[in-house]
C-alpha cells in the first residue's frame, strides 16, 4: 500500500478483527460499517469491495468490461 494508506489500512484491519470475531452483534456491525468507510476512502482500485452484509466482509469484485 501507498505510505499514506497504511495508517488507516492498519484501523480497518483492527476495525475488521472486532468485525470477524465472536462478540456483541452490534460491536461487530458498527466494525463492519467502519471497515466499509476507512477502505473505501482510500479509493485504491486494487482493494476488494467491502460488503458489510457478507461473512467475510469481501464483496464480489466489479467489472470492468461487460460480461460476455
Amino acid at each position: 500500500l501507498p505510505e499514506t494508506a497504511q495508517g488507516p489500512a492498519r484501523r480497518a484491519a483492527k476495525a475488521a478483527e472486532t468485525a470477524l470475531a465472536d462478540g456483541p452483534a452490534p460491536e461487530r456491525e458498527a466494525a463492519r460499517r467502519w471497515v466499509a468507510e476507512i477502505l473505501g476512502s482510500l479509493a485504491l482500485y486494487y482493494l476488494p469491495p467491502v460488503d458489510t452484509a457478507a461473512p467475510s466482509l469481501i464483496g464480489a469484485r466489479r467489472q470492468i468490461e461487460p460480461a460476455p
